[in-house]
């Protein structure tokens, strides 16, 4: 199966005196697996991050290449192509607005693995630094400096390739066992309670993978049944958004002042520093949620907000009264993901799991809440545990295409040294040392290489045995 992921990221060296200046940035395309600067990849940007520019950046560093399915990440794209899809990068996702988010996520689509888009942003720091150089260069030297780093910067990816990929399969192969048993223990239990809606949900998701433009599991129906109703006021943020995340709001007060209280007297001034900016943060969205909330309350929201705490209270108390038996530590939300666990790395509480052996009415119409979000976390869980496994077998795949590669390229580099001919013998001679060397160095990294991921062929066998 031929794969290729690719990322577009744009760099902001010279955004400051730039007047006269012939290029402002760079723009470059990546590879969003493994950070490599792609051949014909890198241009110059006139003003900005203009779409004609990187276009044109895109088209030609693809040129030639032959690939069945390609994955682009992108911090601003919003579009759409045949056998293309499109994604915004993990980190950058949550700035966006909610649809976007469901729409563009990598946790969501199939066929991406662990991907998280923002493999080019780690090389900035690298190469930023060269700007002050470069800026007062001619275009010739400039473009030639930029070559030989970037050079640099994918010889040393190239033979960093053993450890971090052993690495990374060594993850994927624990993270893939838990999440396959965790997404499997939550399916035994629903099927028990849900066994039609879980045949239903299969349904779902998989037309979704196979037709993004059909209805998206992951999506809550609050969004799309308010767009049925009367314009909002505001247009991004609809009424139940809004309530929504002034519940958000007050938890994330509560678990700040909790880790307030965990630091004591004796925090260091690094974790000083983090608590502030999660405060300078939450005191930013508080004031942006404060002018959203004029729009709305006490017109639309006041209602709302009496009912959601009604439902609120009542619901904690039916819960404490039928697991009275449970710690602090056993109590979590169906999304309420720990601080240090990212989406993939996730997992449900173990109470989560038994929600197929309740005993309350399946036909109960106040059930239709919670299966909207059993339903919900189910497609999260699927989707995690599918992740891992294509994300292992990527890493498996990539494992023999770089051992083939290797080989490829020391043959080409023998042959390259048998060919060579020419009038003056001294520097034929030096060209065959030359050429034999790098084929060579190919064999031994390719050796190394295949030393060093021995024991992952054990292992991969044993987790599709």
């Amino acid at each position: 199966r031929k794969a290729h992921a690719q990322a577009i990221v744009p760099s902001t060296w010279l955004t400051q005196g730039n007047r006269g200046l012939d290029s402002t940035s760079i723009g470059i395309v990546v590879c969003a697996r493994h950070g490599m600067k792609l051949a014909n990849g890198i241009r110059d940007l006139q003003k900005g991050e203009r779409y004609v520019n990187m276009d044109y950046l895109f088209a030609l560093a693809l040129s030639g290449t032959a690939v069945n399915r390609l994955n682009v990440s992108y911090d601003i794209t919003y579009l759409s192509a045949k056998h293309v899809s499109f994604f915004v990068p993990k980190f950058h996702l949550p700035t966006h607005i909610t649809p976007c988010q469901w729409k563009y996520s990598f946790n969501w689509m199939h066929g991406v693995g662990h991907t998280n888009g923002e493999v080019p942003e780690c090389g900035w720091a690298h190469i930023n630094p060269v700007g002050s150089s470069t800026k007062v260069m001619g275009p010739g030297h400039c473009h030639d400096t930029i070559d030989d780093f970037f050079g640099d910067w994918n010889w040393k990816k190239t033979i960093a390739l053993g450890p971090t990929i052993h690495q990374k399969i060594s993850e994927a192969i624990l993270q893939w066992n838990e999440h396959r048993e965790d997404f499997e223990e939550l399916e035994a239990s629903l099927s028990i309670k849900y066994p039609e809606q879980l045949s239903m949900w299969w349904q779902q998701v998989e037309d979704w993978e196979d037709d993004p433009s059909k209805p998206n599991p992951f999506e809550e129906e609050a969004w799309a049944s308010q767009s049925s109703l009367e314009p909002p006021l505001h247009p991004d943020i609809l009424p139940s958004i809004l309530i929504s995340a002034s519940v958000d709001l007050e938890d994330q007060q509560w678990h700040l002042q909790s880790n307030l209280t965990k630091l004591g007297m004796h925090a260091t001034d690094a974790q000083k520093a983090k608590m502030q900016q999660c405060s300078n943060a939450l005191t930013h969205h508080i004031e942006v949620w404060t002018k959203i909330h004029t729009l709305y309350v006490p017109a639309k929201a006041v209602g709302g907000l009496v009912l959601l705490k009604i439902f609120h209270y009542s619901s904690v108390a039916k819960y404490h009264a039928v697991h009275h038996a449970l710690s602090d530590d056993d109590i979590h939300s169906m999304s309420g993901e720990d601080d240090q666990a990212s989406e993939g790395r996730w997992w449900l509480s173990w109470i989560w799991l038994a929600c197929g052996y309740m005993t309350e009415n399946v036909d109960d119409k106040s059930d239709c809440g919670l299966q909207e979000a059993i339903q919900i976390e189910w497609c999260k869980a699927r989707a995690r545990a599918h992740h891992w496994a294509e994300e292992l077998d990527l890493l498996l795949e990539e494992k023999q295409r770089t051992l083939q590669f290797l080989k490829w390229d020391a043959t080409h580099w023998a042959e390259r040294a048998e060919v060579v001919t020419g009038q003056d013998k001294s520097l034929d001679e030096g060209l065959r040392a030359y050429a034999e060397h790098q084929a060579d160095i190919c064999r031994k990294l390719g050796v190394s290489f295949a030393h060093t991921w021995c024991d992952t062929e054990e292992l991969s066998d044993i987790v599709h045995g």
